[in-house]
């Protein structure tokens, strides 16, 4: 795991071996059911809005599909916390996780938010995409398909215009101590 140290924090990255096609598959499909999910008119100042299942993130878990991509998805991020711990020499607590889905699409991106700001850790894994940002202030980095990414959910984020046909896949994730 490679580790980048911003003014107060520290996030940590790592590739992790999942079946990428077959998880953009599964999102993708995943996501028209999503959006039939009531809308509570709130972005989470993220700046989506209804047409966006990234604004229905606290009514499903990604990790409740049941297929053997969300479940070495949910291994890897467990594991992935664990040496992110390592590394800074933190211990680490039993936690749950609330997954949930980002899609964007062409001219479509995520304006600056936080998770918690008493919150633990957060992450996101980049499914697909093309040569889209995140910016966690003052460290930038290039969404990679494959990539995970986490870092302490106080923490503002956002990501760059994605100029692509192709859809912007992410799963975004809040690590919560029990």
């Amino acid at each position: 795991m490679e580790i980048k140290f911003g003014t107060n924090f520290a996030i940590g990255m790592v590739d992790l071996p999942i079946v990428l096609p077959v998880l953009a598959k599964t999102c993708l499909e995943q996501e028209k059911e999503l959006l039939k999910l009531p809308w509570d008119g709130t972005s989470g100042t993220t700046g989506l809005n209804e047409n966006h299942v990234s604004t229905r993130s606290l009514q499903y878990n990604l990790f409740d599909w049941d297929t053997p991509e969300t479940r070495e998805l949910y291994t890897c991020s467990l594991e992935a916390l664990k040496e992110y711990n390592n590394k800074l020499g933190d211990p680490t607590p039993e936690v749950y996780i609330q997954a949930w889905l980002n899609v964007l699409r062409l001219g479509e991106s995520i304006k600056k938010h936080h998770h918690y700001d008493d919150g633990y850790l957060s992450a996101n894994f980049t499914v697909q995409c093309d040569k889209t940002y995140t910016c966690y202030d003052p460290i930038v980095e290039e969404n990679v398909a494959g990539k995970f990414t986490i870092f302490p959910s106080y923490v503002p984020h956002y990501t760059t215009e994605h100029t692509s046909e192709k859809e912007r896949i992410t799963i975004a994730m809040d690590f919560i101590v029990r």
